[in-house]
C-alpha cells in the first residue's frame, strides 16, 4: 500500500546500523505497479532513470500516459537555467577553483551566491556527476550524481537545483530519489547504506 512504501522510503532516507533490510524495503519501490491505476500499463522500460521512478509513484497515470505516447519536452527557461548552474558548479569543482560569479547574469549569479554562503563552498567532492546504476525488481534504475562529499567517514551525495524548496508533499516524493542514490552510491563503492545520506540544495533560496 502506499502507506507501507512511504515508511520504507522513511526508513531508506534515515536508516542507522542495523535498521535497514535492503531487499525487503527496496521491493517496495516498484510493487506500485500494482496499483489499480495499472490494470493495462504499457511494458515498463527495462532501465529506468531515478527521477522516472519518482514520477512512476507520484503519477501513476500521468508516467503510463507519457510512457505510452511519449512527446519532446517543451523548452523550459528553468531548466535551461539549472544545467547551466549545474555545468558551471562542475568546472570549478573540476579545476579546483573557487566559483567567480563576478561575471555572471544576474539570475545565475544569484545561485552563485547562494551556493558561496552554503555549508558546501568550502568542501571538495569525491565524485563529479557520478553515473550508477543497479538492479531493482527486475529493473535497471539509472542515477547521475551531482556531487559527493565525504565528512568523518560519511558520505553525502547532493543534488543541486536550481529553483526554491518545493511543498512538503512534493519533497516527500522527491525523497524516493534520494533514497535511490543512497542505495546506488552504497552499491557502487560498497559501502554499508547507513553511512551514506542524501539531499537537495535549492539554490534560490
Amino acid at each position: 500500500s502506499r502507506a507501507d512504501w512511504e515508511r520504507a522510503a522513511k526508513q531508506v532516507e534515515s536508516a542507522a546500523p542495523g535498521e535497514l533490510s535492503e531487499t525487503d524495503q527496496l521491493a517496495l519501490l516498484l510493487a506500485e505497479r500494482e496499483r489499480p491505476e495499472f490494470k493495462e500499463p504499457p511494458l515498463l522500460p527495462l532501465r529506468l532513470s531515478a527521477s522516472a521512478i519518482v514520477k512512476l509513484l507520484s503519477d501513476p497515470v500521468g508516467f503510463a500516459i507519457e510512457l505510452a505516447r511519449p512527446t519532446p519536452s517543451p523548452y523550459s527557461a528553468s531548466a535551461e537555467s539549472g544545467s547551466l548552474f549545474h555545468a558551471t558548479l562542475e568546472r570549478a569543482f573540476l579545476a579546483g577553483a573557487e566559483l567567480d560569479v563576478s561575471s555572471w547574469e544576474v539570475d545565475q549569479k544569484e545561485l552563485g551566491e547562494n551556493f558561496l554562503g552554503s555549508r558546501f563552498a568550502g568542501l571538495a567532492p569525491v565524485a563529479i556527476e557520478r553515473p550508477v546504476e543497479f538492479e531493482l525488481g527486475g529493473t535497471v534504475v539509472v542515477c547521475k550524481l551531482d556531487a559527493v562529499f565525504e565528512q568523518g567517514g560519511m558520505f553525502e551525495v547532493v543534488d543541486w537545483k536550481s529553483g526554491s524548496t518545493p511543498s512538503q508533499e512534493q519533497l516527500k516524493a522527491r525523497a524516493i530519489q534520494l533514497a535511490l542514490y543512497r542505495v546506488g552510491f552504497a552499491r557502487a563503492e560498497g559501502i554499508p547504506v547507513e553511512r551514506i545520506k542524501a539531499s537537495f540544495f535549492f539554490a534560490k533560496d
